[in-house]
C-alpha cells in the first residue's frame, strides 16, 4: 500500500491509487540462495523450511501461514513456477511472502524429500542477463478418502 503495509489483496483499483503489486523473481545472474530456515519449519511442522530471495525489496511483512489456496478444500497447494523451464515447485506451506522491507525473502516449506540446493537449481539464473519471473500456481493433490462436501472433518 502507499504506506508501506502489506495487505491481502490487489486489486486494479488499488493499483491505481498507488499500491505496488509483488511480484517474484529471480534476479538477473543469481540463483534465489535459499537456505534452510527453521522458523519456518517449525510453523509447519513437517517439510524443510526454506528462506529464498524471490521478491524485490519494499515490501513490509505479511504473514499467511497459507497450507492452501483455498481453506475449503487443502487438497489445493501452492507450486512456485519457473516461466522458462515451467518446472513447478512444490510448497506444503506459506510462511511469509515478505518479512522486512530491506529483504528479498520468502519463507517456505518443502517436501522433505527435497532441499534448498535443489529449488537453487531448479530457479538457477546465473546465464541470464534478465530478471527470471516466477509465477505462483495452484496444484491438486488427490482428495482425502473422507472428504465429505459440508461436513466438517
Amino acid at each position: 500500500s502507499p504506506s508501506g503495509s502489506m495487505v491481502k489483496t490487489c486489486t486494479q483499483a488499488e493499483i491505481d491509487s498507488g499500491y505496488v503489486r509483488m511480484t517474484l523473481r529471480i534476479k538477473a545472474g543469481t540463483t534465489p540462495q535459499c537456505g534452510e530456515h527453521r522458523s519456518a519449519h517449525n510453523w509447519a511442522g513437517t517439510g524443510i523450511g526454506l528462506r529464498c530471495k524471490m521478491h524485490d525489496t519494499g515490501f513490509a511483512s505479511i504473514q499467511t501461514f497459507q497450507h492452501s489456496v483455498n481453506r475449503c478444500a487443502p487438497w489445493v497447494k501452492f507450486g512456485l513456477k519457473n516461466t522458462v523451464t515451467d518446472a513447478v515447485l512444490e510448497v506444503i506451506y506459506v510462511n511469509k511472502w515478505s518479512h522486512k522491507p530491506h529483504l528479498e525473502y520468502v519463507y517456505i516449506v518443502i517436501d522433505s524429500t527435497s532441499s534448498a540446493a535443489a529449488v537453487n537449481a531448479m530457479f538457477d539464473n546465473r546465464g541470464s542477463d534478465e530478471d527470471l519471473p516466477i509465477e505462483v500456481v495452484a496444484y491438486n493433490r488427490p482428495k482425502p478418502d473422507n472428504y465429505t462436501p459440508g461436513r466438517a472433518t
